[in-house]
């Protein structure tokens, strides 16, 4: 499966290269986790990014005004990623 990540953002302006990106690993209940991803800017689409997130790892997740919630630790693969662009 091919997937380009890169058609999250439909903008290709450089505006704001300052912007960080906080990715987190959070324990649920007993040795549970989840992975958050918060700070993307309003310009990416943050269905379309969460959705191909949760098909490439195969896990669950939801999203919330300006996070991402992915189940399970994922923390090093989405670095990954956001180091890429």
């Amino acid at each position: 499966m091919i997937v380009n990540l890169h058609n999250f953002d439909d903008t290709t302006s450089n505006d704001d290269s300052n912007n960080i990106v906080c990715i987190r690993k959070t324990l649920r209940i007993g040795r549970k986790h989840f992975t958050t991803i918060e700070g993307l800017n309003d310009r990416v689409n943050i269905k379309y990014l969460c959705k191909t997130l949760k098909k490439l790892y195969k896990c669950g997740g939801n999203t919330t005004k300006n996070n991402i919630h992915l189940q399970g630790d994922h923390v090093d693969v989405v670095k990954k990623i956001f180091n890429q662009k």
